[in-house]
């Protein structure tokens, strides 16, 4: 007698798939059996648990903003915005005003260095660059005050998140 090669995958009442010739008596093809057992609907977070995961959201896009986040100076660099970027310039120019220098240098957010850049433009261009992360700062705060001030579940998932 020659062997049938084709098997079949069935799953059993208990729900066990189980390799057969022919589909036995009570047994349910896998599309009988995700029909007859669907999977149950994810549960809706409470308004708490929705606020938790929205605050989470914020903080996370507004670190990804602090690293990558960048402005156009008007002295015509582009430099980034976040807080490090910030204090890494203001100390730049801390130091050159305590050594009696006149100029400094700037690397950009497309890593090119600006050499001799008047100290002057440096303490105009932290300032734009200091704006800058305090209005992003500022927009991360105003994010959350929305969440926290949503009464339901889907007021915190219409708050969209973009610096």
């Amino acid at each position: 007698m020659e062997a049938n090669n084709r098997t079949n995958v069935f799953y059993s009442p208990e729900g066990n798939p189980e390799v057969w010739e022919k589909k036995p008596k009570g047994y349910l093809t896998e599309a009988e059996w995700k029909a007859a057992h669907p999977e149950p609907e994810p549960e809706s977070p409470t308004l708490d648990e929705a606020r938790a995961i929205k605050f989470a959201e914020i903080s996370q896009i507004y670190r990804e903003y602090d690293t990558t986040g960048t402005i156009m100076t008007s002295a015509g660099y582009p430099l980034q915005t976040g807080m490090e970027h910030c204090v890494k310039l203001d100390g730049a120019i801390r130091f050159a005003e305590m050594t009696k220098q006149t100029v400094i240098y700037i690397t950009d957010a497309k890593d090119v260095t600006h050499y001799a850049v008047p100290l002057e433009m440096g303490k105009k261009i932290l300032i734009e660059q200091m704006g800058a992360a305090l209005t992003a700062h500022t927009k991360k705060q105003g994010l959350r005050a929305q969440v926290e001030a949503a009464e339901t579940v889907e007021e915190i998932n219409a708050i969209e998140i973009v610096f």
